[in-house]
């Protein structure tokens, strides 16, 4: 009987590794007294990097940053050690980026909202939860910028970072690029840098993604309102702008956008139908492709696209939050030129473009972290999504079985070695 059992179990067990989930229920990383504590879907707030989850966010007052090395489970999210005092009442003012590669390189950029300067610093997140600043400290990249919100930060394969950042003045709005020269946490703006990749009277939002080689692509909604996107290389020579999405399609604050080596993908709500879309431009060619249809629901209550990559597989997942007729994030996959639903997640949200995810699967893991709902301080929500495709060797099967057995592993190894004991006695007995 205890054999069948055990065969149960094993079988349960294996079923169950093949099934997408998330590595925990949606955990409460702090709260905020900050409606946009979370806010901007083409910035990053979150991710998975050397062992801790980590979440990023504005209190109200400072932008913070915690880490928990199992998303709250037994671990619970505490302030990273070593954080520099960063003040911002508002997350658009802050981007982050990390390269997926220890040491784990990770930079920030900062738009102050009290002198309107542009910030950048440099460090490495540990395992310990900590956080390792570059001698060099916090750069000032850019001073008297007028009003600056919504920076995107990136680092090319030079180790290089790139900075796009929206300034105001009055009604004139800007879309400014820098470029650093030097990869060792100084930043020396190079030259040709500053560029103005947009001018106009209305409103917008940027991403800037670092290539494989020393050069970027930036992503920016323009006036219609439509996305471009334009190729910098680092001498501050500009490539041919080129449409990245329907004419009309976009709002301008309702996209995301990620990137796969030197291939970008954007996702993004169409205004006239509010279906949800993607476009990729691939790594071999300076253009975009067809738009591809993620979700024909045309929810009025669908807000904040945003996706993500997972580079070891080259497949890319979308997420938006539905706050209209329910309460919810659902996320989509991408593989092999056609999209498809995995899920969706039960909770709730303070108001629309409050989501974002890790821009990469770091280590088989999604991040999200959102802003619930509730009077104020509200609290931050976050959650883990893997998307580790199972290898095929039994080695893996069954390193994976003892994983999802856990606790109970050690009771049916005790129950078979007890029983084997008096298994034995009762032959010793016997003879």
């Amino acid at each position: 009987m205890k054999a069948k059992i055990l065969f149960l179990v094993l079988v349960l067990a294996f079923s169950l590794c093949f099934i997408p989930r998330a590595y925990a229920t949606v955990a409460t990383v702090g709260t905020s007294t900050s409606t946009t504590a979370v806010s901007n879907s083409q910035e990053q707030g979150c991710m998975y990097i050397n062992g801790q989850y980590w979440a990023f966010y504005s209190d109200g007052t400072n932008f913070k940053c915690f880490s928990s090395s199992d998303n709250g489970a037994t671990d619970a999210w505490a302030a990273a050690t070593n954080w520099s005092t960063m003040a911002a009442t508002s997350a658009n003012r802050f981007d982050v980026c990390v390269n997926n590669v220890a040491p784990y390189k990770f930079a920030y950029a900062w738009a102050r909202s009290s002198n309107s300067y542009l910030y950048f610093g440099q460090g490495e997140l540990e395992s310990d939860g900590s956080v390792t600043w570059d001698s060099a400290g916090q750069q000032t990249v850019a001073s008297n910028l007028t009003t600056t919100f919504y920076p995107s930060v990136d680092f090319d394969g030079s180790g290089k970072a790139w900075i796009s950042v929206y300034c105001q003045s009055g009604t004139a709005y800007r879309i400014r690029v820098y470029h650093n020269t030097a990869s060792d946490g100084t930043f020396t703006v190079a030259s040709g840098f500053p560029l103005v990749i947009y001018a106009s009277a209305t409103s917008s939002r940027s991403c800037i993604f670092g290539f494989t080689k020393e050069a970027a692509v930036c992503v920016y909604a323009k006036t219609t309102p439509v996305l471009y996107s334009v190729n910098i290389t680092s001498a501050g020579v500009l490539g041919t702008e080129r449409t990245a999405s329907d004419a009309a399609a976009v709002a301008i604050t309702d996209w995301g956008a990620t990137k796969n080596g030197n291939e970008t993908m954007i996702v993004y709500h169409k205004v006239s139908t509010n279906d949800l879309y993607s476009d990729v431009r691939t790594a071999n060619r300076d253009a975009w492709g067809t738009d591809n249809l993620i979700n024909s629901t045309g929810l009025s209550g669908a807000y904040s696209p945003v996706v993500s990559c997972d580079t070891a597989t080259g497949n890319y997942y979308c997420f938006q939050e539905q706050i209209s007729s329910a309460t919810t994030y659902s996320y989509f996959k991408y593989s092999s030129g056609s999209w498809s639903m995995v899920g969706s997640v039960t909770s709730t949200f303070y108001d629309k473009a409050t989501l974002q995810v890790s821009k990469q699967a770091y280590n088989s893991v999604i991040c999200v972290i959102w802003l619930q709902s509730g009077s104020s301080p509200r609290n931050v929500g976050y959650d883990t999504i893997s998307v580790a495709a199972p290898p095929s060797e039994w080695t893996w099967r069954i390193g994976t079985l003892s994983r999802a057995i856990g606790s109970e592993r050690w009771t049916i190894q005790k129950t078979f070695m007890e029983t084997s004991k008096i298994g034995r006695a009762s032959c010793r007995e016997r003879v």
